[in-house]
């Protein structure tokens, strides 16, 4: 008992992921296909943006995108990290610092993880790469993860908000597109027979 308590403490202390999936009651993820994610997102009322999936390997060789998260990077491609560096398991203000995103102020910028690197680590519903059109008028380009095992009533508090929260700040052109965390079935029966023990 002892033990569990120390973990439980520590869990809470270090990371928010793990608390967030106790309240929220987070489930194991299931396989989903392209007609259960875009019926989940219509009843989600997310915008009509193109909707991509993490590639199988962000979930077995290199996990690089967060379920939950936002990804922003301006016109030329850079990589603008919100987060307190200090809490890497925490989203943070994601939806203050969307609300205030503007041209004019000067962002740090992650060389390491330019637009193209978000390219390779997506997929259609096909597992075939995509590609993001560049557009010289857009300002920002912005991707939120969300997953249909995380539950509406998470995806409410974070993808939500933040979809909202982007919309609602008209100082920016930006470009949104959701990327979804779930096991997708054109991963190959390996791969997809992990999320079914």
């Amino acid at each position: 008992m002892k033990y569990f308590v120390y973990c439980l403490v520590l869990v809470l202390i270090t990371a928010c992921n793990p608390v967030v999936r106790l309240l929220y009651g987070v489930k194991n993820p299931k396989v989903e296909t392209k007609t259960t994610i875009e019926k989940f997102c219509k009843e989600m009322q997310f915008p009509n943006v193109p909707v991509f999936v993490a590639h199988a390997d962000n979930f077995f060789e290199k996990i690089q995108l967060s379920d939950g998260e936002v990804y922003v990077f301006d016109r030329k491609g850079n990589f603008i990290p919100y987060k307190d560096p200090a809490k890497p398991n925490c989203s943070g203000p994601a939806d203050l610092f969307l609300s205030y995103l503007d041209t004019t102020t000067v962002y740090h910028v992650e060389p390491n993880f330019p637009l193209d690197s978000i390219e390779k680590l997506l997929t259609d519903f096909e597992c075939k790469k995509v590609e993001i059109q560049k557009d010289d008028t857009i300002d920002f380009y912005v991707f939120i993860t969300f997953a249909k095992y995380l539950g509406k009533k998470y995806q409410k508090q974070k993808a939500s908000v933040w979809i909202d929260t982007l919309q609602q700040n008209t100082n920016v052109r930006s470009r949104l597109f959701l990327i979804d965390m779930d096991p997708t079935a054109c991963w190959t029966e390996e791969q997809k027979a992990v999320f079914r023990k």
